[in-house]
């Protein structure tokens, strides 16, 4: 940024010091003020925040988020204010952007941000993402409230005029707090759990404390007691919302204002405008459906995602709620028939809570298994394709179809033709193939394996030597390998496994020396991509050692 925007950056900390840095880092370009309240560290986080100029204000934990929260609001002094938590990160954003969020003529209060939480094994993580009011104005009425899943919306909400709101934004949050190593590490769900009880006594019916009890019970796997309490919320929620809902969509959170997107910026748009379920509704049928489905109680998990799609026709998770019940009560032509009902909807709208892919690769991916189960292999495999076309990295598609593949002849083609579009995007952008991929295509026939390798490496240069035999081949990428020349073993390999197509084992033999060659020049891109000024990652041995693994297997088949 070639100058500080007008924003205080509130956090509210305890015991962050493995993750407050990055965070700080990532906001500090962009915020003129840093507010920390810190409510108990006995670590170096206040140290890390006062290096990067925090203020920093110590303040006694009451198990009340919002009181936190509202303590550094009342101490920021920049006319907008953006709120993070230490395991979070601000990814990066054009200054145009920022310019166009914070212009003067701009009459919004607050603005939602994309929160992209990951979710599982930090190795493989999935993705959820959520609409949530991040960025608003330093106002004295805009607090937030709840004692926990404290929020701003509403306040916000309570003081605007018309054609002045919460608009939706192109500002996006990464969030590791749920990974489960996180979540592990800090208990998060029993405290969460506590707190939760403690307001649920003084307040018994609220209808969020009621949804945040069984969305934790969820999270924490103990779906019985999740459906005990979503159930009923759901059902007041249906009856509550079954006139409003004919011409609002989501409870009050309909599409409104896109600043910097494609939608006009005139209208409001509010995840709290007190309407039933504002802010939760939609997640509320999706988690009941899968709680019902993972309780093994599949008939009432289709009922109630079809429930939910009445009222959130366009939410395709909920559609493939219903599906995934279907498949897993053993009725695929139903399950299919969801699927491509979720690919009609196609992808969610911002204003959903929704998973990466959901109307899209994803329900692609789901409608493949289905037709699997009917025994409709082509087309099952027109359907992992399909999901490779739109997310060429999404490998339980390339895992299915690679499987089918090696033992059914007629999806051959839909595999090259899925290789050959992956193959286009890597020369388009200069990259190198995934290791994940390499994995699953080493698993193929040598003779297949060799086939798609030769296709993710276009020969750069005369490689081919006809005057060597296969083995000379071998040997000398071999040799290019262990001194370290990946990009000229691979060519050798290439030309190895091009004239040792009627041997089946010197056939392995190459394709293994690709799939080395590809793995240790996909490692040291991925090395180089997270180490732009040049430093040696402390992992780089190890991934070297990989490599060399794969060579020394080689040299033991072509020996063998």
């Amino acid at each position: 940024m070639s100058m500080k925007l007008p924003i205080s950056l509130c956090m509210i900390v305890r015991d962050e010091e493995d993750m407050l840095s990055g965070c700080l880092a990532s906001a500090e370009p962009y915020v003129s003020e840093i507010i920390v309240v810190d409510t108990g560290s006995r670590d170096e986080t206040i140290p890390i925040a006062e290096s990067y100029g925090a203020v920093v204000v110590r303040a006694e934990w009451e198990d009340d988020f919002s009181g936190a929260r509202n303590r550094g609001l009342e101490l920021a002094e920049q006319p907008w204010i953006l709120v993070l938590d230490a395991d979070e990160r601000l990814l990066p954003c054009s200054e145009q952007v920022w310019e166009r969020l914070l212009s003067p003529q701009q009459t919004t209060l607050g603005y939602y941000v994309t929160l992209s939480s990951l979710t599982g094994d930090v190795s493989q993580p999935a993705e959820i993402r959520d609409m949530v009011c991040r960025l608003f104005r330093n106002d004295p009425q805009i607090r937030f409230a709840g004692t926990i899943h404290e929020e701003a919306a509403t306040s916000i909400t309570a003081i605007a005029a018309d054609g002045i709101g919460i608009a939706y934004c192109p500002i996006v949050i990464r969030h590791y707090g749920y990974l489960d190593e996180m979540v592990t590490r800090r208990d998060k769900i029993t405290r969460n759990l506590r707190l939760i009880e403690r307001a649920l006594h003084l307040a018994p019916e609220d209808p969020v404390l009621r949804y945040a009890m069984g969305a934790e019970s969820f999270a924490a796997g103990r779906m019985e007691q999740a459906v005990e309490w979503l159930a009923p919320l759901a059902a007041e929620l249906e009856a509550e919302l079954a006139t409003e809902l004919a011409t609002e969509c989501n409870g009050g959170l309909a599409a409104g204002c896109l600043v910097d997107g494609s939608a006009d910026c005139s209208a409001e748009s509010s995840a709290d405008d007190g309407s039933a379920g504002s802010g939760y509704g939609s997640d509320l049928f999706l988690k009941l459906s899968h709680a019902y489905r993972q309780a093994g109680r599949l008939a009432e998990a289709v009922e109630w995602a079809k429930r939910g799609v009445r009222m959130y026709p366009d939410f395709p998770d909920l559609y493939e709620a219903a599906a995934a019940a279907h498949l897993t009560n053993g009725q695929p032509v139903e399950a299919l028939f969801a699927y491509e009902e979720a690919i009609d909807v196609g992808t969610s709208p911002p204003y959903y809570t929704s998973a990466p892919g959901a109307g899209t690769y994803r329900a692609m991916y789901g409608a493949g298994l289905a037709s699997e189960q009917v025994e409709q292999w082509v087309q099952a495999a027109a359907y992992y394709g399909r999901a490779i076309q739109l997310h060429s990295a999404y490998y339980p598609a390339w895992e299915r179809l690679l499987q089918m593949a090696s033992c059914n002849e007629p999806v051959w083609a839909a595999v090259e033709e899925a290789l050959a579009h992956y193959s286009a995007l890597l020369q388009g952008s200069g990259g190198v193939p995934d290791l994940k991929l390499l994995e699953l295509l080493t698993d193929l026939p040598a003779e297949k394996a060799t086939v798609l390798l030769l296709q993710l490496l276009p020969l750069t240069s005369a490689a081919e030597d006809t005057a060597c035999s296969p083995r000379d081949m071998l040997a000398g990428g071999a040799a290019l390998a262990a001194a370290g020349r990946w990009a000229a073993a691979s060519d050798r390999f290439a030309s190895a496994a091009r004239a040792s197509a009627s041997d089946p084992l010197l056939a392995r033999a190459a394709a293994f020396g690709l799939a080395a060659s590809f793995a240790a020049r996909s490692r040291a891109h991925a090395v180089a991509a997270r180490n732009p000024a040049g430093e040696r990652s402390a992992s780089l041995p190890l991934l070297e050692l990989e490599a060399e693994l794969l060579v020394r297997l080689l040299i033991a088949i072509y020996q063998g």
